[in-house]
């Protein structure tokens, strides 16, 4: 799901969201820099990996914000905001041992 969309879960059905998922890996998702921090406090139940491209210093703040206030794991891997197509294989490495490891 988007960062929008997740946000707007947590503020409106926390509840909900925390029974029906039980990881989310947000990249360089600009809404959380907008967020409130008691919104992000509410994904803590959740196993967050926030991950973010080593040249995409604007959305750095997004995963900083994720890892103090809703204890999310943070990596940066090598490319800009699109990390995924950048380092591809770098990208499903560092999901799948999170995955595993969580």
């Amino acid at each position: 799901a988007s960062g929008h969309s997740m946000i707007n879960w947590a503020e409106n059905d926390q509840e909900g969201m925390v029974n029906a998922i039980e990881y989310w890996i947000p990249v360089a998702c600009p809404s959380v820099i907008h967020a409130e921090s008691n919104v992000l406090q509410k994904f803590t139940p959740l196993n967050i990996l926030a991950i973010h491209g080593s040249e995409d210093t604007l959305m750095m703040p997004a995963s900083e914000h994720l890892e103090k206030y809703a204890g999310a794991k943070v990596e940066e891997i090598e490319g800009g905001h699109p990390c995924y197509f950048d380092s591809p294989g770098r990208f499903v490495e560092v999901v799948s041992n999170f995955i595993q490891k969580s």
